[in-house]
């Protein structure tokens, strides 16, 4: 799958790019490769814990250049992977605020993320966009340092677990588990986030996050399908400070329909709250692609 991609939203932000996307030697190499323009005005709440950007976040400024590479290899006939992938960010940063915040000592800068990824996988989906039944199971290693034309010295290690059990002809169960842990001195910016629906993108940001969601979807008629789904994240400092973290708990429902039925592949919109607010989604696949 070749193509361009464009979007833009109400306050700004815009982003364009091309993209490939190869299953090749009979699914035994998978290969994904981007390159894209990032504009982005983000509300920017500090890593950790900020009380002062509790409530009312900054805004940000990104004008980004992104290229991704990745490429990952079955091992013999198994549903096995091991493969590698290169990011390189390169922004232009922007903050507009009132108040003086230690951890960042300018309003205006640049910064540059660049890193490899070692990847282990287990992968036993029956389909990558719109799964009803399997499991992936994701193991990395990201290192980043100045040698590779990155701004510091860090790492970072994620697990990823993802199932998918089919309850009867109607009903399908999917379970999501996602963790990040980071070592040594990464700049905040390069810090994981919480991603969930529901969730603003950039307010739950520390050293180390954890994610769990649940969702139920149910074949109402044809191609038409339902769902629900909740879900906990929290960002913390470190694992003895995990209690004292930023929390967030989301809960939604939405809408698939069938687009391709010989590629099993559904599209909808889904519906989402936090405590924090409430989002609506336009989704291609499923929700949690990998």
């Amino acid at each position: 799958m070749s193509g361009v991609m464009a979007g833009a939203t109400l306050n700004g932000t815009w982003a364009a790019g091309i993209f490939h996307a190869g299953y090749w030697k009979q699914d035994r190499i998978r290969y994904m490769g981007v390159a894209a323009k990032l504009y982005a005005n983000l509300g920017f709440y500090g890593s950790g814990n900020l009380e002062v950007l509790e409530d009312e976040p900054v805004n940000l400024n990104l004008d980004a250049w992104l290229l991704l590479q990745q490429i990952k290899f079955r091992v013999a006939r198994s549903d096995f992977f091991i493969g590698g992938k290169y990011v390189l960010l390169a922004t232009d940063n922007t903050f507009e605020f009132p108040i003086d915040i230690p951890e960042i000592d300018t309003t205006v800068f640049s910064s540059t993320l660049s890193e490899v990824s070692l990847n282990l996988e287990l992968d036993s989906r029956n389909n990558v966009l719109t799964p009803t039944k399997g499991l992936f199971m994701g193991l990395s290693g990201t290192y980043s340092d100045t040698w590779l034309g990155g701004d510091d010295l860090y790492g970072r290690i994620g697990v990823t677990m993802i199932g998918y059990i089919p309850a009867g002809n109607r009903f399908v169960l999917g379970i999501r588990h996602e963790s990040q842990y980071t070592l040594g001195n990464i700049p905040y910016y390069a810090r994981p986030i919480i991603n969930m629906r529901g969730a603003p993108l950039m307010k739950y940001q520390n050293a180390h996050t954890m994610v769990m969601e649940a969702e139920v979807d149910y074949n109402v008629y044809k191609r038409w399908y339902i769902s629900g789904f909740m879900g906990i994240g929290n960002a913390f400092s470190s694992i003895a400070d995990f209690e004292k973290g930023k929390s967030v708990t989301t809960l939604g429902s939405g809408f698939r329909y069938r687009i391709a039925r010989k590629l099993g592949t559904s599209m909808g919109m889904d519906f989402a709250f936090s405590q924090d607010d409430f989002a609506f989604y336009i989704i291609f696949g499923t929700a949690w692609l990998r």
